[in-house]
């Protein structure tokens, strides 16, 4: 079973796979100059914790942090606040769910920034 968040900003496009079947988190970062791909284990996300950003024109930028046992943080980014939180949800969610190996859904959610 996997899951994947997508999100799409000018010209970069970030994709995050959740693969409960192999338990792993894929980070793709996309765009013109980039091409970032980064793997880690699902078993190693220590927490989850909600970041917000404002910049000194005050722009504010939503990130969900996964914290990673050893210290180690990937910062996903949201395009909303509720967004944010939908995203923080829906990994927390997932990540503390035990396996069923009869279950062969696709759960998709696009995220888009207009």
């Amino acid at each position: 079973m996997l899951f994947s968040l997508s999100l799409s900003e000018g010209a970069i496009d970030e994709t995050y796979i959740f693969d409960r079947t192999f338990s792993k988190m894929t980070v793709k970062r996309r765009g013109m100059w980039l091409n970032d791909v980064t793997e880690c284990s699902t078993r190693e996300i220590a927490a989850v914790e909600l970041d917000e950003i404002e910049d000194s024109d005050g722009n504010r930028s939503y990130y969900v942090d996964l914290w990673m046992f050893g210290g180690e943080i990937l910062s996903l980014r949201s395009p909303s606040l509720t967004e944010q939180y939908k995203m923080a949800d829906l990994i927390r969610r997932y990540i503390s769910i035990s396996d069923e190996p009869t279950l062969s859904n696709i759960f998709s959610l696009g995220v888009r920034e207009a």
